[in-house]
C-alpha cells in the first residue's frame, strides 16, 4: 500500500427541515437541498455544502458542538503569517499569493452507498482560489458504531510545492473540557512512560511533584502516537490513527494531537507537500464517555484487526534448527522461537523481514517473509549456520530473492539478510530482524543509547515507543539491551549491528502492555542504497547480533566495545590543546568583545572559548560567505591568544545561502534533493538556505578552503563544525556521484572533509582538532569530541557512551542557552565533572544573571576537572559505584520537571590507581552509603579497602559511609593492601 494514514472520526448534528429520509435497523439519513444528515445509535452529523464545504460542520451526542474543518495546503514565509496561510514550516515556495485554507468549494456531496449495514458520503472540495487547484476527495463510511472510517485522496490540477499539508484538522467553537493521550512522549519520565496522560483546558500540566513553588509546564500540543481523545460535556471524542506515511525521505510519522486550548483536534501534518497524489485513512471516534481508556483502547483494537490480513502461505511443517548453542524453529517463513540452551527468548512468532518494494509503476508494496512460494532451509554440516532462502513472491509480480543466514558462535547468534530483485522492482525499505522478546526475569531494566545512555524500568510494564535514526542524539551507537534481575541473578540479552561502514538505519523498541502476550520489538529499518531504482540490491553491511550474557549491561557491553575498536571509528589521539581545557565559554552576537578576565582570574584553570560570531555576517544568514572576518575580531583572538586560552571557532557543515550568487552560479547543482528533485530549503533568519549534498566536490571544498583559512591564516586551534552530527539526510541527485538515497555515503563525506583538512594542516605543521554538534559513535577517529549531549530529560541516566570511550573522545560542556536555574547548572556541571566532560559553554549574559554561590559550584567543578585531566583523558571509565541519595528536582528550559540524584558520582582507573568522584548538587547535607562493585575492579574482598582523600591523603575512617556538605566535591583515592592499586 502507498503512503497512508489512518484516522477515525465520531459526530453528532442535529437539523429540522428535511426533504427526504430514508430510515434502515441501523442507521437513519435524511437529504435535503445541499445537506445531508447521517444518524445512528451513538451519534447525528450534518454534512452542509454550505459550511465546511460539505465536510461535516455540528455533531450531536449529549450536546450539540459545531465544527470547523481546517484541512487544506499551508506557505510558510518565515515566521510570519500571510493573508490566513498558516506560516509555520521551512520548505517550499509560494505558489500563488493570497490562498486561504477556506476557501474550498464543495464540488460533490453525495452518498455513494445506503446498504442497511453501511453508508458511504462523497465530499469532493477544489480549493478554486489557488492557481494549482489542490483537491481533496473525502469518503465517510458510517456504521451503527462510534468509529468513522474515513478516507481521503488529495490531488492537484497542476504542479506546486506546498510547506503543509493539514488533514482531519477539527477546530471546535467551544473548547472542550479535558484531554487524554496514548504513550504523547516516551522516554521522558516515570509519568510519561505510562500508557496514557491527561490534563484539563489550558492548565498547568504538572510532570512531577512540585518542588519548587511556581514552576509549572504550560504544554502546547498534545501528542498521542496511538490516539489522542477529548471530553466535553459528557461526550469523548477520539482521533486515532494505526500507520505511517511513505514521504520522499522514507517514513514519517504524524501523530494525531490537541491543542493546549483544547479547542483543536488534528490527525494529519505531512512536511511538506509537493503536490502528488497521495491516500489518507483516519478514523474519528464519538461517544457518550464512560471511561476513555477503555473505550479508546477498544477503538483502536477494532480498527487494527479490520486491517489485518492472513495471506496464503506455502506449506512448510514446522521445524527446529541446531545452531551452535541456539535452536531455532521457522513455520512458513515466521519466526516461531529462538532458545538459548533451552532459554525461550520471543514471546511471540513473527516474520523473519519486512520489504517495501517499488513498483515501476510507482506503487508501492510491502511484502513479509511468509508470502512466498518458495522456502527452502539449507542446514550446514558443521551445526554452526543455516540459510533460509526465498524466492517467487506469492503477494507482487516480483520474482525477487531473498537469503537469510544464521551463524552462532559462543553465546551469540548472527544473522544477516541478503535481497536481489529483479528489474521490476526496487528495493524501498528493509525491516530486518524482527525480534520479539519475551519477558525473561522478574523485572527487566531496557537501556537505549539515548544521548549518553539512559535506562527504563519494568520495560514490559510500560509503554514503550522508541523510533530512532541513527546516527543522531537519539541514536548515538548501534547498541541495545536488556537485563533481566531475578534473585540478583542478572542476565543481559543485547541486540547490536556490527556495521563498520556504517548505513544510516532507524532502531526500534516497541511494545504494549496492553496485550495479552506482553512482548518488546526489537527491529531495524535499514536505508537503501539507490533506493527504488529497479533491481536494486541490498545486503546489510553489518551483522545483526543477539548475544546472551551472564551479568550486567556492562558485561554485555565488552563485546561490543572489542569490536568498536577494530574499525576506523576508533578514537585518535587529540592534541594538548583540545585535552587542557577545563572551562568553556562562547561569545555570541553582541556579547563577543566582552571582558572575560574576571572570570578566567577566579576559575583558575586553562579556558577554552568557542566564537560563533567571528564572521561579520549574522548567524545563519550568507553562508558559507564567512569571509573577512569582523572587524576587531583579529585583535580579540590576540588577547585570548595572549591568555593561552584555546579557541575554536564556528561554521556551519550544511547550510548554503540559496538566494547568494554563489549558490546560483554553482552551488544549485549540488544541493540535497529529494526524490522529486526538490531542494529542502529552510529560513532561519534573513536568508533562505539549502541544504548542501555532502558527498559532492563543490560542497567538500568549499568547507575544506574555509577551514584551512581558519586554521592557517586566522589562527585558531579548532573548527566546531555545526548540524553535521544531527540527523543524517537523503539525496536523490544522480549527478552527485554517490548511490542516490540512503545508505553510508553521507556519514563517509563527512568524515572525508575532517580527515582531508588534518592531512593537510598536519603536512603544515598544525595538530588541530574538531568538534561537531551531537554525540555519535561512527564519527569518532575523525572528530575529536562533541557536546556532551546528555539526556537531561531522564532521571535514569547511564554512562554507556563514556564506557565506549573512556577519555579517548572529548566530550566537552552542553548546551545551557537560557537555562538560570540554579539547581539545573549544579545538576549539568556535577554530571560533566563525574564522566569526563569539560565543564561550561556558557554566555556572558547568561553568566551574568546567575547568584555567586552557583558560579562558586561551576567554578570548583572546573577546577576539579583540571586536577584530573590525566584519569579523564588517559584513564578508564568504570561504572563501579553507585549510593542511596535522595533525589533533586529542576526545571529545564523547555519547562519539563525533572529529577536526579543529589549526588553525581564516577569512577575512574588509570593504571594502578583509581579515584572515585562524590558532588553534592544539592544545597543540603548529603549523608550517603557508598556501594562499590568489586567484580568490575577487579578486587577479590572488599575487607581491606582503603579509602583515601585525594586532596590531604588523609584516611577515610569507613570505607561505607561519607558525608558531603552542601555543594561540596569530593575525590577518594582507592587503595587495598593487596596492592592491586
Amino acid at each position: 500500500m502507498r503512503k497512508l494514514l489512518y484516522i477515525s472520526l465520531f459526530v453528532f448534528i442535529t437539523s429540522n427541515t428535511f426533504i427526504t429520509s430514508n430510515t434502515f435497523a441501523d442507521i437513519n439519513i435524511v437529504e435535503r437541498d445541499g445537506s445531508i444528515t447521517i444518524s445512528n445509535s451513538y451519534f447525528k452529523i450534518i454534512h452542509s455544502k454550505r459550511t465546511n464545504a460539505g465536510l461535516p460542520s455540528q455533531i450531536i451526542c449529549n450536546v450539540p458542538i459545531s465544527l470547523k474543518w481546517s484541512d487544506g495546503v499551508y506557505h510558510r514565509s518565515g515566521f510570519q503569517i500571510e493573508k490566513g496561510l498558516l506560516a509555520s514550516m521551512r520548505f517550499a515556495n509560494r505558489p500563488s499569493k493570497g490562498a486561504d485554507i477556506n476557501s474550498g468549494t464543495c464540488k460533490t456531496l453525495k452518498i455513494l452507498s445506503n446498504s442497511d449495514k453501511q453508508v458511504i458520503v462523497k465530499v469532493d472540495i477544489v480549493l478554486t482560489k489557488l492557481a494549482s487547484h489542490p483537491r481533496l476527495t473525502y469518503y465517510f463510511k458510517y456504521c451503527d458504531s462510534p468509529i468513522i472510517d474515513i478516507v481521503a485522496y488529495v490531488s492537484q490540477q497542476s504542479p506546486a510545492s506546498w510547506s503543509e499539508l493539514r488533514l482531519f484538522d477539527l477546530k471546535f467553537d467551544q473548547p472542550f473540557n479535558h484531554w487524554f493521550c496514548s504513550i504523547p512522549a516516551p522516554l521522558i519520565n516515570e509519568r510519561w512512560d505510562s500508557q496514557y496522560v491527561q490534563g484539563a483546558r489550558n492548565c498547568k500540566l504538572r510532570f512531577d511533584k512540585e518542588p519548587l513553588p511556581g514552576h509549572w509546564r504550560i504544554p502546547r500540543e498534545h501528542k498521542g502516537q496511538r490516539w489522542v481523545a477529548a471530553i466535553t460535556d459528557g461526550t469523548l471524542f477520539g482521533l486515532l490513527r494505526t500507520m505511517r506515511i511513505i514521504t520522499k525521505r522514507g517514513w514519517y510519522d504524524s501523530w494525531p494531537y490537541i491543542s493546549n486550548d483544547c479547542k483543536n483536534i488534528r490527525g494529519v501534518w505531512l512536511i511538506p507537500w509537493e503536490g502528488q497524489k497521495r491516500k489518507f485513512r483516519c478514523w474519528l471516534y464519538v461517544n457518550k464517555l464512560t471511561d476513555v481508556r477503555r473505550q479508546m483502547n477498544q477503538a483502536y483494537k477494532q480498527i487494527t484487526a479490520t486491517l489485518k490480513v492472513s495471506p496464503k502461505t506455502p506449506t512448510l511443517s514446522s521445524k527446529k534448527y541446531k545452531v551452535g548453542n541456539f535452536d531455532i524453529s521457522l513455520d512458513n517463513g515466521v519466526l516461531q522461537q529462538i532458545s538459548y540452551n533451552s532459554m525461550p527468548i520471543l514471546s511471540t512468532a513473527s516474520n523473519l523481514f519486512e520489504i517495501e518494494y517499488k513498483l515501476k509503476n510507482g506503487k508501492f508494496i510491502t511484502v513479509t517473509s511468509q508470502l512466498w512460494k518458495q522456502i527452502k532451509v539449507i542446514n550446514a554440516d558443521n551445526r554452526n549456520e543455516i540459510t533460509v532462502k526465498f524466492s517467487k513472491c506469492a503477494a507482487a509480480p516480483i520474482t525477487s530473492q531473498v537469503t537469510i543466514t544464521f551463524t552462532a558462535k559462543h553465546n551469540k547468534l548472527m544473522s544477516n539478510i541478503a535481497i536481489t530483485p529483479d528489474r521490476s522492482a526496487g528495493i524501498w525499505r528493509v525491516r530486518f530482524p524482527l525480534i520479539k522478546l519475551a519477558p525473561f526475569a522478574k523485572s527487566h531494566k531496557l537501556y537505549l543509547p539515548v544521548s549518553m545512555g539512559i535506562c527504563i524500568d519494568d520495560v514490559f510494564k510500560k509503554g514503550v515507543d522508541y523510533y530512532c535514526p541513527y546516527p543522531t542524539v537519539g541514536a548515538t551507537m548501534q547498541w541495545f539491551a536488556i537485563t533481566g534481575i531475578s534473585d540478583r541473578i542478572r542476565r543481559t540479552i543485547s541486540f547490536a549491528t556490527y556495521d563498520n561502514r556504517p548505513f544510516i538505519k532507524n532502531f526500534i523498541v516497541r511494545n504494549s502492555p496492553q496485550t495479552k502476550n506482553t512482548s518488546l520489538l526489537f527491529a531495524i529499518d535499514w536505508s537503501i542504497e539507490n533506493t527504488g531504482i529497479a533491481g536494486n540490491k541490498f545486503e546489510n553491511p553489518g551483522a545483526f547480533v543477539l548475544q546472551i550474557t551472564a551479568g550486567s549491561w556492562y558485561d554485555a557491553f565488552k563485546d561490543y566495545k572489542r569490536w568498536f575498536y577494530t574499525t576506523k571509528f576508533a578514537p585518535i589521539e587529540n592534541p594538548e590543546s583540545a585535552k587542557r581545557v577545563a572551562f568553556w565559554f562562547r561569545s555570541w552576537h553582541g556579547d563577543w568583545k566582552k571582558p572575560y578576565e574576571n572570570i578566567a582570574k577566579q576559575t583558575n584553570v586553562p579556558i577554552g572559548m568557542h566564537s560563533c560570531t567571528w564572521f561579520a555576517t549574522p548567524h545563519d544568514d550568507y553562508y558559507p560567505q564567512y569571509f573577512p572576518i569582523r572587524e576587531g575580531f583579529d585583535k580579540v583572538l590576540a588577547k585570548w591568544k595572549k591568555d593561552n586560552w584555546t579557541v575554536i571557532t564556528y561554521i556551519n557543515g550544511i547550510l548554503h545561502d540559496s538566494e547568494s550568487l554563489l549558490f546560483r552560479m554553482l552551488g544549485y547543482k549540488y544541493a540535497l534533493r529529494d526524490m522529486d528533485g526538490k531542494m529542502t530549503l529552510p529560513k532561519f533568519n534573513k536568508t533562505v538556505d539549502a541544504y548542501m549534498c555532502i558527498a559532492t566536490d563543490y560542497w567538500q571544498k568549499v568547507l575544506k578552503e574555509t577551514i584551512i583559512k581558519l586554521i592557517d591564516k586566522v589562527g585558531v586551534d579548532g573548527v566546531y563544525i555545526d548540524m553535521v552530527s544531527g540527523t543524517p539526510a537523503l539525496c536523490f541527485d544522480k549527478s552527485h556521484k554517490h548511490p542516490i538515497g540512503g545508505g553510508s555515503w553521507w556519514i563517509q563525506g563527512h568524515r572525508k572533509i575532517v580527515n582531508d583538512c588534518k592531512k593537510i594542516l598536519k603536512r603544515k605543521g598544525k595538530n588541530v582538532f574538531f568538534i561537531s554538534e551531537y554525540p555519535a559513535d561512527c564519527y569518532a577517529g575523525a572528530y575529536n569530541g562533541f557536546l556532551f549531549g546528555t539526556a537531561e530529560w531522564y532521571k535514569d541516566f547511564v554512562p554507556i557512551f563514556q564506557t565506549l570511550f573512556d577519555g579517548k573522545l572529548i566530550l566537552y560542556a552542553q548546551e545551557q542557552s537560557y537555562a538560570r536555574e540554579p539547581q539545573l547548572w549544579r545538576v549539568w556541571s556535577a554530571r560533566e565533572l563525574c564522566f569526563g566532560a569539560q565543564i561550561g559553554w556558557f554566555r556572558t549574559e547568561e553568566w551574568r544573571f546567575q547568584d555567586n554561590q552557583t558560579k562558586q559550584f561551576v567554578y570548583g567543578c572546573a577546577r576539579w576537572r583540571n586536577k584530573l585531566k590525566d584519569f579523564i583523558t588517559q584513564g578508564k571509565f568504570i561504572p563501579a559505584v553507585s549510593t542511596g541519595a535522595p533525589t533533586v528536582s529542576y526545571f529545564h528550559r523547555r519547562g519539563w520537571c525533572i529529577t536526579a540524584p543529589s549526588v553525581m558520582l564516577a569512577c575512574w582507573e588509570k593504571g594502578d590507581d583509581a579515584i572515585i568522584i562524590f558532588v553534592n548538587v544539592s544545597m543540603k547535607p548529603a549523608d550517603i552509603n557508598i556501594k562499590l562493585n568489586l567484580k568490575r575492579l577487579n578486587i577479590p574482598s572488599a575487607k581491606n579497602i582503603e579509602l583515601i582523600n585525594f586532596s590531604d591523603n588523609k584516611k577515610l575512617q569507613t570505607t561505607k559511609h561519607l558525608s558531603l556538605k552542601p555543594d561540596e566535591i569530593i575525590v577518594l583515592k582507592l587503595l587495598t593492601q593487596t596492592d592491586r592499586f
